[in-house]
């Protein structure tokens, strides 16, 4: 790795900051108009839009990274067409079915949110198209202009959203009209500025084809991952009350916080992995690294989980800061887990990764149905713990096949290191403490990593 690549990890954090970060400037918004039975409401529909994006965009981001590095510019300009197509064809299929069961969707949903299924596939719809026009920016690692249109999207989707909730008051419905809105407007720029002169007609089947091989897998790892995030939000929704699945919602996308700029850091490692998978082979320093970091950062949303509630939302929401506890061990393993995804997927080993993902999904299913109904927060938490270690675990004898490396003491102690911070914080120790942990935890860890640190930024 090089200072170029740091300064690129930078450039991603800081677009994909500014990418997500509609999410979370909108949560003050919605605890301040909604009800926390409303957010619960909320919560059910961003499970659905979840779903909805994960099977119109066929993981097409990915793929096109990762094919698009075996053809050449004109060939890749045929194949942006070809993966278009695809994702139309998806988008299609799926208004056909809401359209034939419409009756059964306002049955269920009541006829104020009858038009909602049609807003969301649209939104998924333009989302993906949209999201596969910026892979090309990444392709020419024009990571400022990334950054430019990351921004652009974000204020579209936040001002239009803020628009349609608080001044036309549509309630959880407007937070699906803004979006589409803001994404209608986004597509129109992209499309001019970038989809119109990198895309070539030209329908290659031999190319669908890698493409569906390469990201049916992919699609199903992130099936996996979709029912390993909601399934404890419906049984906590099914067994408790929209009210309780406001709050394990608040609490969640807190720590999406946390995940998301995490795995932003991780952008330009994905792009110089996919491009020279043989950066793996420094896989051993590059974990210790990103789990370092990945544990201070960490350990400052679980010490300070009730001043981040109170910061997004008020003291109505204030049981969430629970469920930051509870779940921040989790997102933690999941980091690592991560990486060891990115690495497996540059050697395209995506079935291997999938496969994985369904032992995890068949650990959850047991565990969260007896832990959650049983054991509240504190069984959700415990659950995820089991099934990201199941996954970490798994995941690290997959990578051993393809990377030779072993985790060593350094990793252990960082993860030591980390479950006694949020021990602390569970026990609510106070300031002092927690501040003296924190510098103490940051000091040694990088003490740990000070050799590689300074070998990257000596290039």
């Amino acid at each position: 790795m090089s200072k170029k690549f740091l300064t690129d990890s930078l450039l991603y954090l800081i677009s994909d900051i500014v990418n997500k970060s509609a999410i979370f400037l909108l949560i003050p918004v919605y605890t301040s108009v909604f009800t926390v039975q409303e957010y619960g409401v909320l919560e059910v529909v961003m499970i659905i839009i979840a779903f909805s994006s994960l099977i119109v965009s066929f993981a097409s981001k990915t793929a096109y990274l990762r094919l698009g590095y075996d053809y050449d510019e004109k060939e890749r300009k045929e194949r942006l067409f070809d993966t278009i197509i695809f994702i139309c064809i998806l988008a299609i299929f799926l208004f056909t079915l809401l359209f034939t069961f419409q009756d059964t969707l306002v049955d269920f949903v009541g006829e104020g949110y009858s038009a909602m299924g049609y807003y969301i596939l649209g939104y998924v719809f333009l989302l993906s198209i949209n999201e596969l026009s910026l892979v090309l920016l990444r392709f020419e690692k024009k990571v400022f202009k990334y950054l430019i249109f990351s921004f652009i999207k974000t204020t579209a989707e936040l001002l239009a959203i803020i628009y349609f909730v608080v001044y036309l008051h549509e309630g959880v419905l407007g937070r699906v009209e803004g979006s589409l809105v803001s994404m209608i407007f986004v597509f129109l720029i992209l499309f001019k500025v970038l989809i119109w002169k990198n895309i070539t007609p030209s329908l290659n089947m031999t190319y669908l084809s890698h493409y569906v091989k390469y990201s049916l897998p992919l699609v199903l790892n992130q099936m996996v991952g979709w029912i390993l995030i909601s399934y404890d939000k419906l049984l906590v929704g099914q067994n408790f009350s929209m009210r309780e699945l406001g709050f394990f919602a608040l609490g969640s996308q807190i720590l999406i916080i946390y995940k998301y700029t995490m795995e932003s850091s991780l952008k330009a490692f994905n792009v110089e992995l996919f491009s020279n998978p043989g950066l793996a082979s420094d896989l051993k320093n590059i974990l210790t690294l990103i789990l370092s970091v990945s544990a201070i950062f960490a350990l400052l949303f679980s010490f300070f989980a009730n001043e981040f509630v109170l910061i997004m939302s008020n003291e109505n929401y204030s049981e969430a800061s629970d469920i930051i506890k509870y779940m921040v061990i989790s997102k933690y393993i999941s980091m690592g887990s991560a990486v060891y995804v990115m690495v497996l997927f540059a050697h395209k080993k995506t079935s291997a990764v999938s496969i994985i993902s369904l032992k995890s999904l068949a650990v959850l299913l047991v565990v969260s149905t007896y832990l959650v109904p049983n054991y509240h927060y504190l069984g959700a938490g415990i659950s995820a713990i089991i099934v990201n270690l199941i996954m970490f675990y798994y995941l690290t004898q997959e990578v051993k096949k393809v990377v030779k490396f072993d985790l060593g003491f350094k990793i252990l102690l960082i993860f030591i290191l980390f479950i006694s911070g949020v021990g602390l914080s569970i026990l609510d120790v106070g300031y002092t403490l927690s501040f003296v942990f924190l510098f103490f935890s940051s000091s040694l860890l990088y003490v740990l990593n000070k050799e590689y640190i300074l070998k990257v930024v000596k290039g």
